[in-house]
């Protein structure tokens, strides 16, 4: 072979070999961004995790190969972490304005200080958490935020450690949306109107209306003005009528807080009281306004129920949490 033909043999393999190891950068960092929160989203004296020169306005990624979750519901997007959780750790996930973080609250670790479980917290929306340990994945989709999400057993029927984790999830939004009901008797936990379990249909129902964490209301004509007034009505409890009045609602951004003063007129209960309540509701992610679709979707936030004598005026209040 001539010297030409040995270093047109050289070339082609440097040129191969160069292009195989970029593809292994790609495939290292993988489709799920994500690493310990130390500051802005990396260690101390590192760039996020991620390959060289990553900026780190774009954190890369503690997670190898494919999402644990396989694939993630519309609209969020998953964040992956190669090895166990660890406690007081925060993970940001994504890049520039869509970044969403979790932080692991608690961590379960059987002999070894193998690490089995964790809980964790986020201000973000989480829709989906997958958990892999030995050969299998545990799957949580229904409220995973609160709840201990544990690896699977593996064949043995032993408890595996945890390997590597996902989570679906996004940036919630930052102004959200709520109805805030004042009514006779306590607050319900869950809203259905298939069951009847609605104020309306229970004839409890005093006031109702939307805000939205910046104060803004769906009603009266000008939504820019926090400035529901008051009313009088009757509010059935128990049976027995509660006559109910009440001021104007105000609002304070610092809580948020949304207040009211009310006043029990006139009951026909024997014991001449009435319980009264303020209750406020999230509403589901996108909607601005409570509808008759969207009722079972929405969350219990906060409540204040008081137990009232007639001609007694009480303050309520319930914080937007």
């Amino acid at each position: 072979m001539t010297g030409e033909q040995n270093d047109l043999k050289r070339r082609r393999l440097l040129s191969v070999l160069g292009s195989g190891t970029a593809g292994a950068l790609v495939i290292g960092t993988g489709s799920a961004a994500g690493a310990p929160s130390h500051g802005r989203g990396g260690p101390p004296g590192g760039n996020g995790g991620g390959p060289p020169g990553q900026s780190e306005d774009d954190p890369g990624s503690r997670g190898v190969g494919p999402c644990t979750c396989g694939e993630c519901p519309e609209d969020t997007t998953c964040g992956k972490v190669e090895g166990a959780p660890e406690a007081g750790e925060t993970y940001e996930f994504g890049s520039g304005d869509e970044r969403y973080a979790v932080t692991i609250d608690s961590v379960t670790e059987k002999d070894g200080d193998e690490v089995t479980c964790f809980e964790f917290s986020s201000d973000d929306r989480i829709e989906k958490v997958c958990v892999k340990g030995g050969p299998d994945t545990a799957t949580y989709d229904s409220d995973p935020e609160g709840q201990t999400l544990c690896a699977p057993t593996n064949p043995g029927g032993q408890q595996a450690a945890i390997s590597n984790f996902s989570f679906c999830g996004a940036p919630r939004d930052t102004v959200r949306y709520f109805q805030v009901d004042l009514v006779g008797g306590g607050p319900l936990q869950e809203l259905d109107r298939e069951t009847d379990d609605t104020y309306n249909e229970q004839d409890r129902l005093l006031e109702a209306f939307d805000v939205s964490s910046e104060g803004n209301v769906s009603d009266p004509d000008d939504p820019s003005v926090f400035t529901y007034s008051g009313d009088q009505k009757t509010a059935s409890v128990d049976g027995e009528d509660c006559t109910v009045s009440w001021g104007t609602f105000s609002f304070d951004g610092s809580g948020p807080t949304v207040s009211v003063d009310a006043t029990l007129d006139s009951t026909t209960a024997t014991s001449g009281e009435c319980d009264v309540t303020l209750v406020a509701y999230e509403l589901p992610d996108g909607d601005t306004e409570a509808t008759p679709d969207n009722l079972s979707e929405q969350t219990l936030v906060d409540s204040q129920t008081e137990t009232l004598s007639e001609g007694q005026e009480s303050n309520f209040a319930v914080t937007l949490q």
